[in-house]
């Protein structure tokens, strides 16, 4: 069955998702963050072979914010379409990761994650949604406390290596003095979610999944598997939808183990 097509922006400006494969954790320390964030600040530029800067405009990223599974992007088309800028900037951050965890294959899941953004309203929803994710994934209590989104670059400019493009034309409709204000509103701004069209399962949910693959009625009877006939049974079960943390606390394998395991079988090897 072919893949639906993606929708197209009037705009040239999406809302863009990137997600580890597996819903596996790709970033785990600073330097896997702020390689992200340095990708993301070269993508408007383009340099030939010798290294000379050959093109300056190829997009235009208005809003990001890099979590330990995934990542939001507010970009627009330049020189380049959405497609061909996507394709960059996922290449060079899996060029890192490969080389710096010994691995090689795929690190994203599938093909990205897009909407278009063509009215304003909805653009100034998407920077407040984007930058107060941190929040609603509960790993700080106010946006400007997460150190990789670019909500530091618009309060603190000193904070980034670059400067979000068109700040003040962003927000010329906002007061300054009510920026910080209006980010912290606690809203439930109706954009396009990572996993807003996925029920979460909780762990008893995810047992009963992996019991009918396993044909084990308890936690106990399945830990008592072999690793290698556990980590089978695993796999098929996070294809149905449960994390790689829940696979970690229904097995007796860790999660540094399962994310090892699983990104080798992913490359094939």
């Amino acid at each position: 069955m072919p893949r639906k097509a993606r929708q197209k922006s009037v705009s040239g400006i999406y809302h863009v998702m990137l997600r580890g494969i597996n819903k596996q954790d790709i970033f785990f320390d600073e330097d896997d963050y702020m390689c992200m964030v340095k990708v993301l600040a070269d993508a408007p530029t383009r340099k030939d072979p010798m290294g000379k800067v050959v093109a300056k405009d190829d997009c235009t990223i208005f809003a990001y914010c890099v979590l330990p599974n995934h990542v939001h992007i507010l970009i627009k088309e330049g020189k380049r379409n959405i497609s061909e800028m996507m394709k960059k900037i996922e290449d060079r951050y899996v060029f890192f990761y490969n080389k710096k965890y010994e691995r090689t294959g795929h690190l994203f899941q599938d093909r990205f994650r897009s909407e278009p953004v063509d009215e304003i309203r909805y653009f100034h929803q998407l920077l407040r949604y984007i930058h107060r994710n941190p929040v609603k994934a509960l790993l700080c209590s106010k946006p400007e406390e997460y150190p990789y989104s670019s909500w530091c670059e618009y309060i603190d400019k000193r904070l980034f290596p670059f400067q979000v493009a068109d700040i003040e034309e962003t927000y010329k409709s906002i007061d300054p003095e009510h920026l910080v204000e209006w980010v912290n509103m606690d809203v439930d701004d109706d954009c396009l979610d990572m996993d807003k069209e996925k029920f979460v399962l909780n762990d008893r949910q995810a047992f009963e999944i992996l019991s009918e693959i396993s044909d084990t009625s308890n936690i106990e009877e399945f830990k008592q598997l072999s690793a290698d006939t556990q980590i089978e049974f695993l796999r098929i079960a996070i294809d149905k939808g449960i994390s790689l943390r829940q696979a970690s606390r229904l097995s007796t394998l860790s999660y540094s183990k399962l994310h090892r395991t699983f990104n080798k079988v992913n490359q094939g090897v």
